[in-house]
Formats: C-alpha cells, structure tokens, sequence
C-alpha cells in the first residue's frame, strides 16, 4: 500500500487486504516542502493508522510498473527532452511476470493510482489481452497534484 500528501484514508475494498508478517517492516516515506517560507520550522506532526485483521477473503497486493521511474536505478536512465510543451512516453507491462512472481495463475486489477506530481498532464492506461483490442482502465485528460488517489473499481477486472 501507499499513501501520499492529502490523499486523505486509503481504504482497500471490503475483503481485501495485505499480509504482514510478524518480522515484516512497515515504511513510512514523508515528503518535506522545504521550499515553503511558511513551514519553516514548523513540527513533523504524522500519524497513522493500521487496521488489523487475522484474515481476509482477498489478499491485495500493491506494484508500481513504471519504467520511466526504474529506469532512474540504472546507468543509462531514460530523459524527456526538457522544453517541450509536450513529451509522450509509453511502455509496456506483463502483468503475467508478476502473477508468476508471486505464485498465481491468474489475478484482477483491483483499482488504479495515478500519480505524476506536478510533472504529468495526461495518463491513459490500457489492457490489452491476447487478439482483443485495448480496454482503457485509467484515463486522466486533465491531471492535478491534488487527485493522487486510489481509485477502485465497482467490479475488478480479471
């Protein structure tokens, strides 16, 4: 699971939810606007809250494909070109790799994060599965920093 600045309570649909193992560590990552005149030395006042459970029906799990982001980890990390009103970038995910990683046949897409700071105007995500055209399951035409949100879907997708 993730959090960030003014998403409010992120809460997994019904059933759903993460195995935590009694030696597993909890990471909490804050990020500082140290730009802002007004915090100046003002006080880190962060709390958070857990809700435990035994069991659930579904166990979630949380990734972050993004090969601009990983590419940062490597030698020759990928750079938009810098001015441009615009700059696409694309790639391609297998979420079967993962399925695989973590054991399972098969899986559903339970929601979507969108996130891009203050960089990214556009996103548009799609599935696109053996001979069938793409099925869109993120569109964002207009980003704002403030809907970094996770959005669930009424009925997940297999």
């Amino acid at each position: 699971m993730s959090w960030a600045p003014g998403q409010g309570i992120s809460e997994l649909p019904e059933g759903t939810g993460y195995r935590i193992a009694k030696d597993d560590w909890m990471i909490v990552q804050v990020h500082y606007n140290l730009t802002e005149e007004a915090l100046a030395g003002t006080e880190d006042k962060t709390k958070f809250h857990v809700r435990w459970a035994d069991s659930v029906e579904r166990e979630g799990h949380f990734f972050l494909p993004d090969d601009l982001l990983s590419s940062l980890a490597t030698p020759d990390p990928i750079e938009l070109a810098p001015g441009e009103p615009s700059v696409k970038f694309s790639f391609d995910f297998e979420p079967g790799n993962f399925l695989k990683y973590l054991g399972a046949e098969s899986g559903q897409l339970l929601g979507v994060l969108p996130h891009m700071h203050q960089y990214g105007r556009k996103q548009r995500v799609e599935l696109v599965e053996g001979d069938a055209g793409p099925q869109c399951v993120a569109d964002v035409q207009r980003w704002d920093f403030n809907w970094q949100l996770y959005y669930f879907y009424e009925q997940p997708i297999r």
